[in-house]
């Protein structure tokens, strides 16, 4: 059993040894062909910044063409890979990550503008989700203009992804604070020195009597006026 154990272990360790994704010729190649549909999407998609991808895509296909003369296989493995970074470097795979952003902000401001009770936390909520509606707005328009190189389409979209992250992040602070607010009235109201409330439709207390010779309040438990002296 124990060598069992221990053979199962050596099998483990080589196999965690081994590199997670190893890199092929075949691999990087399906890989440039994404990579192209890719480029191509984002001109679709971004026809402001056709030139800068146009750009972009050229270099990248000059790599690939070195890429295909060497003949050392692990070298053009490594040309290939260089070839499909370079394409998508940049701005051409910041815009996709600019499109993720602009669709998790429209969900937040679905979130921040409902189910807020806290009048404070509504306008809060509501100045959030403005300033939120504002960014997308200008980065839908700045998107729209593009730019006509690639250090212009740099500046442009790194400067359109700040924008929206200050409003996504403004956004989580007011959807936090929500929430962290109603967890803390959803807890029951409990009195001073932790004693629970008397229940309602109790025994009602002994009423205090008042003396018929001076009309002193007295304490029930008194057979005595307090002030007088008379009996009860």
């Amino acid at each position: 059993m124990q060598r069992v154990i221990a053979a199962t272990m050596v099998v483990g360790l080589a196999l965690f040894a081994l590199p997670a994704c190893k890199k092929t010729v075949e691999g990087e190649s399906k890989r440039w062909t994404s990579t192209t549909q890719r480029v191509q999407e984002l001109q679709a998609l971004y026809p402001g910044f056709a030139a800068p991808l146009k750009e972009q895509l050229k270099k990248a296909e000059a790599v690939m063409e070195a890429a295909k003369g060497l003949s050392d296989e692990q070298a053009k493995i490594k040309k290939m890979a260089e070839a499909n970074s370079v394409a998508l470097e940049g701005f051409a795979g910041q815009l996709g990550d600019v499109e993720r952003l602009q669709k998790r902000i429209r969900e937040k401001v679905t979130t921040a503008t409902t189910g807020v009770t806290d009048k404070n936390d509504r306008l809060a909520a509501t100045q959030a989700a403005s300033d939120a509606q504002r960014a997308l707005t200008a980065a839908d328009e700045t998107l729209k203009k593009g730019a006509t190189d690639i250090v212009g389409a740099n500046a442009v979209v790194r400067k359109v992804e700040g924008d929206l992250s200050v409003a996504d992040k403004n956004l989580d602070r007011v959807i936090d604070a929500a929430k962290a607010k109603q967890k803390t009235t959803a807890k029951p109201d409990e009195k001073k020195g932790g004693g629970a409330a008397p229940a309602s439709g109790g025994p009602a207390a002994p009423a205090q009597w008042k003396c018929s010779y001076c009309s002193h309040q007295n304490d029930p438990k008194l057979a005595k006026c307090g002030n007088c002296g008379a009996p009860k």
